[in-house]
């Protein structure tokens, strides 16, 4: 607790960091909460190290700056933020049919289909829908 309250690297303040971005893209301040995701991630390298790209907290983290960087109209950014998120989620969860993993490849697909890139898009939307067929068959 003393490390938090002196404002040291900790996971629980990426957390923070991290729940602060969602309130400012609540209030559709989007470029500040680009910022302060950033924060978060960067926070989180430094906590996580050498296990930062198989953290599913990380990936979280990175779909919700896909986001922001989706409302800002910042495609490109926002489909390699989904694509870390989905490389990260399959470390952290050691599968490629997670749940998790159906949502970011459709947001992928959003994000490609605004970007005229349709062919990627109908791959995304089919990895989306393998998934979910998957996942519902269990």
């Amino acid at each position: 607790l003393q490390d938090i309250s002196q404002g040291k690297d900790h996971f629980d303040i990426a957390r923070i960091l991290r729940e602060q971005s969602a309130i400012l893209g609540e209030k559709r301040e989007y470029t500040a909460a680009v910022e302060k995701v950033k924060e978060a991630i960067a926070m989180q390298k430094r906590v996580y190290g050498s296990i930062f790209s198989s953290q599913s907290t990380v990936a979280a983290t990175y779909r919700l700056l896909g986001d922001f960087l989706l409302e800002e109209r910042e495609y490109q950014q926002a489909d390699k933020a989904y694509e870390k998120a989905g490389k990260i989620n399959q470390a952290a969860y050691q599968s490629d049919v997670h749940p998790y993993l159906a949502r970011i490849y459709q947001k992928r697909a959003n994000v490609l289909r605004l970007q005229g890139k349709i062919s990627l898009a109908e791959v995304m939307e089919k990895k989306s829908q393998k998934i979910k067929n998957s996942n519902f068959e269990k």
